[in-house]
């Protein structure tokens, strides 16, 4: 039935609007949805909704974002905020 859709657009815009963990799981269940669960476009607005009134967001993650990366960025993002410490850029950069 998703052969059929034919649309990867018409996917990643379903894929949207799920949380993160469910687009995931979405990724097992055919190629068909693997691929639209793996599209930048998808990743790219998770890591906008993850962002969202952040006063700070990791250098590295925001470069990944960039560089055509989102869902390297959101998986580093999730990474960093278990992070229990400061490091050095966060101190200097809201100055």
């Amino acid at each position: 039935l998703l052969e059929d859709l034919g649309d990867e657009a018409l996917l990643v815009r379903v894929l949207q609007r799920l949380p993160p963990a469910d687009c995931a799981r979405c990724a097992c269940v055919s190629r068909t949805l693997r691929v639209a669960a793996g599209s930048p476009a998808l990743w790219d607005t998770h890591c906008e909704a993850l962002w969202a009134g952040k006063a700070y967001v990791p250098r590295v993650c925001r470069d990944l974002r960039r560089l055509g990366h989102p869902k390297r960025a959101f998986e580093e993002s999730l990474r960093d905020a278990r992070r229990s410490w400061l490091r050095a850029e966060e101190l200097v950069e809201g100055q």
